[in-house]
């Protein structure tokens, strides 16, 4: 069933929401699954469509690619209060931002 404009409006909204409460693209999604009976596929994609706008696409950019994976990585460890795996992915994280030249995440 498609979704009215005023209905993905709001999904978006949510998933702005859970990502300001630095939230990760799985639990976001998990979000989206299980409190607003999104299908898996088209919460993945709701969440693709309501990322910002890159100039430069995450296909095209080998580094931000290996960014997002360590982010989500240092998420997970922070859920399972994993401090030894944290720190070695915060340290991963600085230096590939460093290399990339990013100021914030």
């Amino acid at each position: 069933m498609a979704l009215t404009l005023q209905q993905k409006e709001e999904i978006f909204a949510v998933i702005r929401d859970l990502q300001a409460d630095g939230l990760g693209r799985k639990a976001v999604v998990d979000v989206l699954i299980d409190d607003h009976e999104v299908s898996m596929a088209s919460a993945y994609r709701y969440w693709q469509e309501a990322q910002p706008k890159d100039p430069q696409p995450l296909q095209d950019n080998p580094g931000k690619i290996a960014l997002e994976a360590l982010l989500d990585l240092l998420r997970a460890a922070q859920a399972r209060d994993d401090a030894e795996a944290v720190q070695s992915l915060a340290k991963d994280i600085a230096n590939i931002s460093a290399k990339l030249k990013l100021t914030c995440l």
